[in-house]
């Protein structure tokens, strides 16, 4: 399974410590991780091509309260253009929220929340 961690930060010279964690682990597990950061400076349509030149079978996206909007709107258009839509037409989703107050998405074209809890 290709998996892409997608980190919008607000400055390129910032980092999103969680996507290099993810990947890492991600990479003891044998899953093939990719990390794409951009910047909330960056346009949606930037954004959502830099998504779909690497085709991943899951996207998971780190979210902070100040970006949350942006990654709702790049999260509906990517609605629009990837093969990551259910059977019911829904996209697939998974929202956690830890105590830092951190809010994370994950869409894929399996909804598998066994996997995602691990």
């Amino acid at each position: 399974m290709k998996v892409l961690l997608l980190a919008v930060n607000a400055k390129y010279i910032h980092s999103n410590l969680a996507v290099y964690s993810l990947k890492a682990y991600a990479g003891k597990e044998g899953y093939q991780t990719e990390i794409l950061e951009c910047t909330i400076n960056q346009s949606k349509d930037q954004i959502l091509k830099g998504i779909y030149e690497r085709k991943p079978d899951l996207l998971c996206v780190a979210c902070y309260i100040w970006n949350i909007s942006y990654i709702e709107e790049i999260l509906s258009d990517a609605k629009k253009v990837f093969d990551i839509i259910n059977d019911d037409g829904e996209i697939n989703q998974v929202l956690n929220e830890n105590s830092d107050g951190e809010i994370s998405f994950t869409i894929g074209k399996e909804n598998n929340s066994e996997e995602l809890k691990n």
